[in-house]
């Protein structure tokens, strides 16, 4: 799921997007402020709200995208929260990712479960890559790959 999430970042181009409205944001600033540091810290205080909501929006895309790339790969939705399930047994406080770029993994959790809901898609067990399997074979026989 992680993997295919990033490739949602990537399809929709997300960090070109970024750049560019960094790009556009610091050439306004520069335009309109000069070197008035103090308005331009302002200024830029307000972008990056405003920036951390739209990376999250982003980070909601790339989930779905991640999600519908994972059914069609697997046939199945299975395991395409582990890795957020994890992420929220390490996360200290929900109030952590208020100011974040990412949602938090409880609301990601259950973003991933009402989708899977909606699509009707079917859950399986996952089962471990092949490659993966056979390094997990070796470590329990004792032997090196």
């Amino acid at each position: 799921m992680v993997l295919a999430h990033e490739l949602g970042h990537y399809a929709r181009r997300d960090h070109l997007r970024g750049m560019g409205r960094g790009l556009g944001f610091t050439l306004l600033m520069a335009t309109l402020f000069g070197q008035d540091s103090r308005a331009a810290g302002i200024a830029s205080g307000f972008f990056s709200s405003l920036e951390m909501r739209y990376s999250q929006q982003q980070e909601s895309a790339a989930d779905t995208f991640g999600l519908q790339l994972l059914t069609a790969r697997y046939g199945h939705a299975g395991g395409a929260s582990d890795f957020f399930e994890r992420l929220a047994d390490k996360a200290d406080s929900r109030y952590d990712y208020l100011l974040a770029s990412h949602p938090h993994p409880q609301a990601r959790i259950a973003s991933l479960q009402r989708m899977i809901a909606d699509a009707g898609y079917r859950l399986a067990e996952t089962l471990p890559l092949q490659g993966e399997q056979l390094l997990i074979d070796n470590h329990q026989a004792g032997t090196k790959p």
